[in-house]
């Protein structure tokens, strides 16, 4: 049986491995975008990149975080807090569907383009 600490690092170090790997295919794919696309289909995908990390980071509020420091957590907890997650990602997806075409067509952006990558 492996100790705590020897358990700790194969799981950061799978952490850190696989955020690198993450990061190296979003370079990977935004320099073959960038060979691909002309700068002007360049610059609406980056707004509508930037746009969908907005409203992912609207979603993040933590509450995984709290249940793991919660050391008095039961099932009830969790499932409070997956139906939250699922039901609030149902909502960003009809917002996102809703709002691209009046962000693509009457936003500061005026790219009606947009509308459709978003």
């Amino acid at each position: 049986m492996e100790s705590v600490n020897t358990g700790m690092v194969r799981g950061a170090s799978w952490n850190v491995l696989l955020r690198v790997a993450d990061r190296g295919i979003g370079l990977l794919s935004t320099v073959i975008l960038a060979r691909l696309l002309v700068p002007a289909d360049f610059g609406v995908v980056a707004l509508a990149t930037s746009l969908i990390a907005l409203l992912a980071l609207l979603g993040d509020f933590g509450f995984d975080l709290a249940l793991i420091q919660n050391p008095n957590a039961d099932r009830r907890h969790f499932d409070t807090v997956w139906t939250f997650n699922v039901l609030f990602g149902l909502v960003l997806a009809i917002a996102r569907t809703e709002w691209s075409r009046p962000l693509g067509t009457r936003s500061a952006f005026g790219r009606k383009r947009l509308s459709s990558s978003v």
